[in-house]
């Protein structure tokens, strides 16, 4: 972490544009101030809530105060170990399993294949099932086209992404066609939502008690929301479920595949990384929530993925009093936006180190070769504080699975011409990144995998 001494010096960036004034926080200090010690006084704001709410709705990605406080307790209460331990183990079992049979096929078959593409396409599939307990098609054997509520929930998160690069999208929509095509996807996702929601509450499966709930088969998210109260006894309104669950999946979708993909980029650029992982894998065995973190070289490789290329790269909240930043300030007005980017501070020399920019997995091993422990100031990541992901687990166990599980069974490299044509940023050897909330690949990761000749 930067001294304090050092973090007076460094100079953040301000600037204004009309109406708004922005404050650049790209530090540890000023990270835990705005998102812990004085957390109370910065929020997600109007903005943020207007680009995202059709599809958003009041869900805890997409609210403040009250409601996000709500929102957050809630979900707490289903992000814990025995639900890892059935309900999200199950699901991604099952569609791990269709993932490397997708695999088989093309390594078979000798074709080459998007590796970013399926990987939304898994990631997908998973937390619908875990949401919904449904299995909406995404990791179909016999296709490779999306299916419905696939093609509608793409089309959507696409348009949200571009609404925060055009203030005046609201009339773009109306003249370009947006704006009934996205009245159109959010129709498919509202009825395919509130369908499973609907025939829930017929057969009364949102009247879990303690008891019925332990002895109940087969559940998802989505019944484990249905069971919750609130302090007058009153369980969540059909709006809040739906809200509730697509905000999971559109979290954990979309960072979990990115991440995976761009993870799986720099293995195939340093294969003599694999080698260590696959030792860690063949020795223990089974993979579960019990023994993923034992897997220290394939941890370290996802949190270095991550690191260089962080699923939410950049973030903004709204003060909503004067205020001043630490050692030193600069002073902060009621309404400016204080704004970080944690893919800059993934390449800070002053956190990292001179090799910074360099994907170096060991960077995160202790000299017994185990995890360290970083700050959640200087390894950014899952956000911190108040706001820290509370998917933050969910999201390693499945990398790390889905790691272990792909470099056991199969030898991947770069299709035949992708690494010399890909174009690249002006300041790395990176593929451009294709503009978005994330950190999506511009140009599809193509690959060819074979099997492994095992002992």
């Amino acid at each position: 972490m930067l001294s304090k001494q050092r973090q007076k010096t460094k100079k953040r960036l301000s600037w204004t544009v009309p109406g708004i004034r922005l404050v650049e926080a790209s530090n540890p200090a000023d990270l835990e101030y705005i998102q812990r010690t004085n957390f109370g006084n910065f929020v997600k704001g109007s903005l943020f809530n207007e680009n995202t709410k059709q599809i958003l709705g009041n869900g805890i990605f997409n609210s403040d105060g009250e409601m996000w406080h709500s929102q957050r307790k809630a979900t707490s209460k289903i992000f814990n170990a025995n639900n890892f331990r059935g309900i999200i183990t199950e699901s991604l079992d099952s569609n791990l399993e269709k993932l490397l049979a997708i695999i088989r096929r093309r390594a078979d078959a000798g074709e080459e294949f998007d590796l970013d593409t399926l990987f939304f396409r898994f990631t997908l599939n998973s937390f619908a099932e875990m949401a919904f307990g449904t299995d909406v098609g995404a990791l179909s054997l016999d296709s490779d086209e999306p299916v419905p509520f696939a093609a509608a929930f793409d089309f959507a998160q696409s348009v949200l992404d571009r609404r925060f690069n055009n203030p005046f999208w609201k009339i773009v929509e109306r003249f370009n066609g947006q704006h009934q095509k996205m009245k159109e996807a959010t129709k498919i996702i509202d009825e395919f939502a509130y369908s499973i929601i609907d025939q829930r509450q017929a057969e009364g499966r949102g009247n879990f008690t303690a008891e019925t709930k332990k002895e109940a088969k087969n559940l998802d998210l989505l019944s484990l929301y249905m069971a919750l109260r609130d302090e007058n006894g009153q369980p969540m309104s059909r709006r809040a479920l739906r809200d509730a669950v697509l905000n999971l999946i559109i979290a954990g979708r979309d960072t979990t595949a990115q991440a995976l993909s761009w993870t799986f980029f720099h293995l195939l650029k340093h294969p003599e990384l694999i080698e260590p992982m696959r030792s860690e894998v063949e020795e223990l065995g089974v993979i579960d929530y019990d023994s993923y973190k034992i897997l220290h070289q394939t941890n370290a490789v996802f949190s270095e993925g991550l690191r260089l290329h962080p699923s939410v790269p950049k973030n903004g909240w709204t003060a909503l009093k004067d205020d001043v930043l630490p050692n030193g300030g600069p002073i902060i007005k009621a309404g400016d936006i204080v704004f970080w980017s944690t893919w800059i501070m993934g390449r800070d020399e002053e956190l990292w180190g001179p090799d910074a920019k360099e994907f170096k997995p060991s960077r995160w091993l202790d000299e017994q070769g185990e995890m360290k422990k970083e700050s959640q100031w200087k390894a950014h990541m899952f956000n911190g504080g108040y706001r820290l992901c509370l998917g933050m687990d969910l999201a390693k166990y499945e990398a790390a699975s889905v790691l272990a599980a792909i470099s056991r069974e199969f030898d991947l490299s770069f299709a035949p011409g992708w690494l010399g044509t890909v174009p690249m940023m002006a300041t790395e050897q990176t593929p451009r990144y294709q503009p978005s909330l994330t950190l999506p690949m511009l140009t599809p990761l193509r690959v060819k995998a074979t099997r492994r000749k095992m002992a």
